[in-house]
């Protein structure tokens, strides 16, 4: 009996939803230069071509890209940059869905 107590308590632990994060791919030929506006603060990021950041915006952030237009993330989007403009992607899939919300 003991054992499936110990089960059924893994089991609930991991059933638990685990910590949200945004993944950003640039799938641009250029690189791409970001600003991401977090809770602690703000940084400037560059992003080379097919390269993906991921783990960021945990918590909430937006995300101003060169043009200067800005981004609102909750942190738990799959996004891609395609030909300067943000499109949230569908889980899995690595297919734009249309445009990530952009902050007015």
């Amino acid at each position: 009996m003991p054992h499936s107590l110990v089960l059924v308590m893994v089991l609930s632990v991991m059933a638990v939803s685990p910590a949200h994060a945004l993944k950003l791919t640039n799938r641009d030929a250029t690189e791409q230069k970001l600003t991401i506006n977090e809770n602690n603060g703000s940084r400037e990021q560059v992003l080379k071509p097919s390269e993906t950041l991921e783990g960021i915006c945990a918590s909430g952030c937006t995300i101003q890209i060169k043009d200067g237009e800005e981004y609102e993330f909750d942190g738990n989007e799959i996004v891609s940059i395609e030909e300067g403009l943000m499109f949230l992607d569908e889980p899995g899939q690595g297919q734009t869905s249309g445009d990530a919300t952009a902050k007015q």
